[in-house]
C-alpha cells in the first residue's frame, strides 16, 4: 500500500479541485491510523475492517453501502479516497510485479514473495515520499477543529481517541515540514519514473471515479 506521504500528496492535489479543507486531508490517512504500523494507537483495528476488504481485496461497494450517503462529509470522502488510492496501487503491483509466488523487480529479476521483499516495496514508497516533499507536493500543515471531530464521528465503526488524532496530525505535519523518511536506498521493485507515472495515473483514476459518483447522485 502507498505510504502516508503519497496519500497526503494526492489528497492535496485532489483538494486543489475539491477545496474541502484540512478535514479531507485528514480523512485520506484515517484508514491506517488504528493499524499500529505508524504509531501505537488507542486500539488496534483489523485491516479487513478498516479497509473494507472482502476476500483480501478492498471492496468499494461495501464502503458505499455503509457510508454512501455521507460523502458530503469531507472526512468520509477522504477516507473513501484513501481506499481508492490503495486499490489502485495494489492492482498496479499485482499486475506488474507479482508473478506466481515471486516479485518481479525493475531489472526483471524475480525474488521470493515474502515479508522481506514486500517491505522493500514499502521502503521505496517511503523513499518516494521524499521526492514528493522536494517537489513541494506535500502541501501545507493541517489542523482540525470541533467540526472536524463531529465529522469523524460519522465514521460509526471506528473509534479514534483524541490521542490518536493528535499523533496523526503530528506525523502528517512532521512529514510536510520535511521529516520524511529518506533512507539512502536504490529503487529495485520500481523505478522512479514508474512511481511518477503511478502517482499521476492514480490521480486521474480517482478523479474520474469521483466524477462518476457525482453524476450518478
Amino acid at each position: 500500500m502507498p505510504s502516508w506521504p503519497i496519500h497526503v500528496a494526492l489528497a492535496h492535489k485532489f483538494n486543489k479541485k475539491l477545496n474541502l479543507g484540512d478535514d479531507f486531508i485528514l480523512g485520506n490517512v484515517l484508514p491506517d491510523v488504528l493499524d499500529g504500523f505508524i504509531f501505537e494507537p488507542s486500539n488496534i483495528t483489523d485491516k479487513n475492517l478498516s479497509h473494507f476488504r472482502i476476500n483480501g481485496r478492498i471492496n468499494y461497494d461495501l464502503f458505499l453501502k455503509n457510508y454512501g450517503d455521507k460523502l458530503d462529509n469531507p472526512i468520509v470522502l477522504g477516507y473513501f479516497v484513501h481506499l481508492l488510492v490503495d486499490w489502485f496501487y495494489n492492482m498496479h503491483t499485482a499486475k506488474n510485479h507479482f508473478v506466481d509466488n515471486g516479485v518481479l523487480l525493475s531489472d526483471r529479476t524475480i525474488l521470493d514473495k515474502d515479508e522481506k521483499t514486500l517491505f522493500m516495496k514499502q521502503s521505496e514508497y517511503n523513499q518516494y515520499g521524499h521526492v514528493l516533499f522536494k517537489n513541494n507536493l506535500l502541501g501545507h500543515k493541517i489542523n482540525i477543529n470541533d467540526k472536524s471531530l463531529e465529522n469523524i464521528k460519522e465514521l460509526r465503526h471506528f473509534k479514534y481517541s483524541n490521542s490518536d488524532l493528535a499523533k496523526t496530525l503530528n506525523v502528517i505535519n512532521s512529514w510536510i515540514c520535511g521529516n520524511v523518511i529518506n533512507k539512502n536506498i536504490s529503487y529495485k521493485t520500481h523505478t522512479k519514473e514508474e512511481l511518477d507515472k503511478l502517482f499521476d495515473d492514480c490521480y486521474l483514476y480517482v478523479t474520474n471515479y469521483l466524477e462518476k459518483i457525482k453524476e450518478a447522485s
